[in-house]
């Protein structure tokens, strides 16, 4: 039987270390930057399950931030756009940002970005088959936008593609629980589209389970927000909004 006592509350990962975790459960209708960070969930829920140390988990997630922004330095000073245009056609990435060429007759960089992490990455390959003397690095999402459009600097989060959702289910009803509410989460998100990590985070809570979805392209996570915050589903086979 479907129970309908379930309320995802999804947040943007916030920054900020001193952030009260247990603070984002006490409403589940508003979108707060009261969330937990984005490391200490994933350092708990890695050690949890790996016992890896936290330090090398927050190295590994550092790495993570730079997963769709590029500047490729050592680039012809004297490089067309349209020369550019064509290494990076939008046939081959469509979710190209760029390229930013304001540094390219002064110092050789151009700077790239992509909704799709999967895209920065070929785009990494591609640089390193076709043009070896280019020398590629990631950047954070902070960091492109500081050379590409500053002005939207305090707007940008290097936590893109990442969410914070919490969900409140009736846990006297013998069917649910964190696994059966995972699964039905995961289907869900899934419908959005490609999912790079599905994490669950301890809450310690039985009726409330709070999980850390990252989606490959940012836009996918935008329509979960726009679409799933602030709702009411039943929790069957799988999860249905119902507003």
């Amino acid at each position: 039987m479907a129970d309908a006592n379930t309320f995802p509350n999804i947040r943007y990962p916030t920054t900020n270390p001193d952030t009260d975790f247990n603070a984002s459960r006490n409403s589940h209708i508003n979108v707060t930057e009261q969330a937990i960070t984005v490391r200490e969930a994933f350092a708990k829920v890695e050690n949890t399950r790996n016992g890896v140390s936290s330090g090398a988990l927050l190295d590994k997630f550092d790495v993570e931030r730079r997963s769709r922004a590029l500047v490729i330095e050592n680039v012809p000073t004297n490089l067309t756009y349209m020369s550019l245009a064509g290494f990076f056609n939008r046939r081959e990435f469509g979710t190209l940002k760029g390229p930013v060429l304001t540094e390219l007759s002064s110092m050789g960089k151009v700077y790239v970005s992509f909704t799709d992490s999967r895209e920065a990455k070929k785009a990494i390959e591609k640089v390193h088959l076709l043009r070896p003397e280019w020398h590629v690095f990631p950047l954070t999402a902070r960091e492109y936008v500081q050379h590409s459009e500053p002005s939207l600097l305090s707007q940008t989060s290097d936590y893109e593609g990442q969410l914070l959702i919490t969900v409140y289910y009736n846990s006297r009803n013998s069917n649910l629980n964190q696994q059966t509410v995972a699964r039905s989460l995961e289907m869900l998100a899934m419908t959005f589209g490609d999912i790079k990590m599905f994490t669950l985070v301890p809450t310690r809570q039985e009726n409330i389970c709070q999980f850390h979805l990252e989606f490959f392209n940012t836009r996918d996570a935008e329509n979960v927000m726009v679409t799933l915050n602030k709702t009411s589903v039943d929790v069957n086979h799988s999860f249905s909004p119902t507003h």
